[in-house]
């Protein structure tokens, strides 16, 4: 594990420590959470675009050859009681 230097105002970081300690943690492990998913934001979001795509890929709804169909619309709605 690397340590790193941060300059941080000291109101604010002082308002960080009383935070964290309500929350039963420390600033240091907050920065560390924080940059954790930072750092995987596009990974994590490149997976939801890819269940996205792959449930969308299996879909076999109401659209017929990329067209909305109302009929299919009504059909699905009486079939749920509404």
């Amino acid at each position: 594990m690397r340590n790193v230097t941060l300059a941080i105002e000291e109101e604010v970081l002082q308002e960080a420590r009383i935070r964290a300690a309500k929350e039963g943690t420390t600033v240091n492990a907050v920065v560390r959470e924080f940059l954790a998913r930072y750092g995987a934001r596009d990974r994590r979001l490149q997976t939801a675009m890819d269940r996205v795509l792959e449930a969308a890929a299996k879909y076999e709804g109401r659209l017929e050859g990329g067209k909305f169909r109302r009929e299919a619309a009504y059909e699905e709605r009486s079939r749920r009681g509404r």
